[in-house]
């Protein structure tokens, strides 16, 4: 089993790689598709506090809440 972070680019979301997630799961791998801070499930976050360092911090998170896992 490999384990596959597929992160998405600006305006989009984790919803992008739907199809892609079912794929690799139904191989076996583990998939984690997390939404950044600010941009598509979790634009409600947008703000000028928002910056890379909020982001980068999102992945190296502990915490599963954070991150989108499938």
């Amino acid at each position: 089993m490999t384990s596959f972070v597929l992160v998405h680019g600006a305006w989009n979301g984790a919803h992008g790689f739907t199809k892609v997630r079912r794929l690799l799961n139904a191989a076996g791998h583990e998939v984690f598709t997390p939404s950044l801070t600010g941009l598509g499930e979790r634009s409600h976050l947008s703000g000028p506090q928002v910056n890379l360092t909020t982001h980068c911090l999102l992945y190296t998170s502990p915490s599963p809440r954070d991150r989108t896992r499938s």
